[in-house]
């Protein structure tokens, strides 16, 4: 008979894995789980979506590898520090709580993935030891700066979404990150991003940025998302030569130039901008997908030399021409606006 706990005079079995799901059952405190000893051998534990304020009573579990603490009332997370299992704990979520400051965490050095996101967090500190740590999701927070992560030597994954950063400060990022997320800020220049060279993702999107600069040395760069900042002109990415997606859409650009290096890319989006006529791109023979919706484009031309196009989206122009749209056979999609009324056609 494998073990179980008992909540609130119901049982609950762990599993022959050593998992125990108590998500969703109103567990208020730790300490409301009786047969406690059974939890030493437990190695992922389910906790989110519970009223659980405070940690007491997690010390004891020598075997947990995954604790998942998400959609609780926790503020402080110190008593963590305290887990007998600190050593073999290499997952923890802790996503949409009501923490507001990171501390506790110092002890857990195998840590390897680290949710934090939806909480109360204004500051990043108490990292420093986590030296294994690979995924970090700080999204949903209230943090104003970019600091304290230049000595997580392994980490690959910064989510940093919807804070409230205004500056760039590339030096306190680490040096091992390959996907890097910074979108809904405050951001408005790009700049100190020279020790980033293993970047691959990049995503910028909803700040206000005016000016695409400071990408020089991102060597490695296959995804940049720039969509819904304040940028006039397409310019800075002449060094990316090996960018496969460029996020574009809701800017104020008004002309397609500048793209001559960007040989290999394979999604090009510049969705609602000013952009009058389709040019600058009939050399990227690698481009699959390209959206200009809702620009004032009213001719279709540009396209002819594009072998590899599978889908084109250009609803919400005022096209009322179309010049050379065979584009050699290829299977592609062609969404277009006429006269305010909207087309669809296939070429086969």
């Amino acid at each position: 008979m494998s073990e179980s706990v008992e909540i609130h005079g119901n049982r609950y079995k762990i599993s022959e894995d050593g998992y125990l799901d108590l998500a969703e059952i109103d567990i208020e405190s730790i300490e409301d789980i009786k047969d406690f000893q059974n939890l030493e051998n437990v190695k992922e534990l389910d906790l989110s979506y519970n009223h659980i304020s405070n940690l007491k009573g997690l010390g004891d579990i020598r075997s947990l590898e995954h604790l998942d603490l998400s959609n609780n009332d926790i503020h402080e997370i110190d008593r963590l520090e305290h887990l007998k299992s600190q050593g073999s704990l290499f997952s923890l979520d802790l996503h949409s709580n009501l923490i507001s400051e990171i501390k506790g965490l110092q002890s857990l050095c195998h840590l390897r993935n680290l949710d934090l996101s939806h909480n109360e967090i204004r500051e990043i500190s108490g990292l420093e030891n986590l030296q294994c740590l690979e995924y970090l999701d700080l999204s949903h927070n209230q943090i104003h700066k970019i600091e304290g992560f230049q000595n997580l030597k392994s980490l690959e994954f910064l989510d940093l979404s919807n804070n409230v950063i205004n500056e760039l400060n590339g030096p306190n990022l680490s040096k091992s990150l390959k996907i890097l997320s910074l979108s809904q800020n405050k951001i408005k220049f790009i700049t100190d991003l020279g020790n980033l060279e293993k970047l691959e993702s990049l995503d910028l999107a909803g700040n206000e940025i005016t000016r695409i600069q400071g990408l020089d040395s991102l060597c490695n760069l296959d995804c940049l998302f720039l969509y819904k900042n304040n940028i006039e002109e397409l310019s800075g990415l002449h060094t990316l030569k090996f960018l496969d997606v460029l996020d574009l859409d809701k800017n104020q650009i008004e002309e397609i130039k500048g793209l001559e290096n960007l040989v290999h890319l394979k999604e090009l989006s510049l969705a609602d901008n000013k952009i009058k006529e389709i040019k600058g791109i009939n050399h990227i023979q690698s481009l699959e997908s390209l959206n200009m919706q809702n620009n004032e484009i009213n001719e279709i031309k540009g396209l002819e030399n594009l072998n590899s196009l599978k889908c084109v989206d250009l609803t919400g122009n005022k096209i009322n021409e179309i010049v050379g749209i065979e584009l050699n056979n290829a299977k592609a999609l062609v969404n277009y606006c006429r006269r305010r009324k909207k087309y669809k056609k296939s070429l086969k």
